[in-house]
């Protein structure tokens, strides 16, 4: 990846103070398309979302204050006994967390090259509380809203 991208998104989040929004995934989307390996922007983007999610457990406060609907956390983690064993493949998968309509929340997985609003609306549901608790560590209120 060309150093100047590099630098200029490490900008970005600094001047964020840690906050990487979903505006500055949406940029880093744009430079995607620069580049004929998306690979290295695909560990980028799950580097992102976990550097924001970093430190952060999910709140029943937090969760009632989301709108519906909203996609609060994302990342790809591979299906197997050492990241959430899905089925077993040995892919990528991507997962999403969403907020839903009465303060609830869920987490989808879906093949690595869907897009999350696709896996938010067609995904496989995660339903281990091991799976659940590693994707986005929350307290036990938060978890009791999770929508099995």
């Amino acid at each position: 990846m060309n150093k100047e991208v590099i630098e200029m998104i490490n900008d970005v989040m600094d001047e964020c103070k840690g906050l990487v929004t979903r505006r500055v995934l949406a940029i880093l989307e744009g430079i995607e398309n620069e580049y004929k390996d998306g690979t290295e922007m695909e560990k980028l983007k799950e580097a992102c979302s976990q550097y924001e999610r970093k430190g952060k457990i999910l709140t029943l406060k937090e969760l009632k204050d989301m709108k519906p609907g909203t996609i609060f956390a994302e990342g790809t983690i591979e299906d197997s006994p050492e990241g959430i064993h899905m089925v077993g493949s040995g892919l990528e998968l991507r997962w999403v967390a969403v907020r839903g309509q009465i303060w609830d929340w869920a987490i989808y997985t879906y093949a690595k090259e869907s897009t999350p609003e696709w896996v938010r609306d067609h995904g496989d549901k995660v339903i281990m509380e091991e799976y659940i608790r590693k994707l986005v560590p929350c307290d036990d209120e938060a978890f009791k809203m999770y929508r099995y």
